[in-house]
């Protein structure tokens, strides 16, 4: 995608699942790097952003988990496919990672934050349910990015409004 922006043919991006940035902060297996959302704010491409799976860490088959994490909460998704729950610390180093990205737009960026958790496994009950951790990751973007006419933090149901305004504002 961000090949695309640099070329001119993407016009604005909502990106609403942004778990890369956490595979990439704590060592996942589907991380961008240190440039993630650079073509975007270079190029001056509006940008809807929301923060969708990103209390997690992907990796591959649970025995592939790095031993420093075996003993972290483990979502086995799939024989493929493993999830790591994030730590109130990480989820912080997330938003400073973000915010710092986002305070150099200066084109228009809305960030999304869902106010009944981040994914499905996030919801109270499930097994990634924990708000003081997921609480962290939301205030502190809300801290974190300077807000103006052309930067809006706003907090949102996960419902069909919560799609529908992070359509309407792009």
């Amino acid at each position: 995608m961000e090949n695309l922006v640099r070329e001119g043919f993407i016009q604005g991006v909502i990106d609403i699942t942004t778990t890369e940035v956490a595979d990439y902060i704590v060592g996942g297996v589907m991380a961008c790097d240190s440039s993630g959302f650079d073509a975007i704010i270079e190029n001056k491409v509006p940008l809807v952003l929301s923060v969708g799976a990103l209390v997690m860490v992907n990796f591959g088959a649970k025995d592939t988990i790095p031993l420093k994490f075996q003993q972290r909460n483990i979502y086995e998704h799939n024989k493929q496919v493993s999830l790591m729950r994030t730590t109130v610390d990480e989820n912080r180093k997330f938003a400073d990672f973000i915010a710092n990205k986002l305070q150099n737009s200066s084109s228009k960026v809305c960030v999304c934050l869902p106010e009944k958790g981040v994914s499905a496994l996030d919801a109270s009950g499930k097994p990634f349910y924990d708000p003081e951790a997921t609480g962290t990751l939301l205030h502190e973007l809300q801290n974190l990015i300077p807000t103006n006419g052309d930067r809006q933090v706003l907090w949102l149901l996960n419902s069909v409004i919560y799609r529908n305004y992070q359509l309407q504002d792009f």
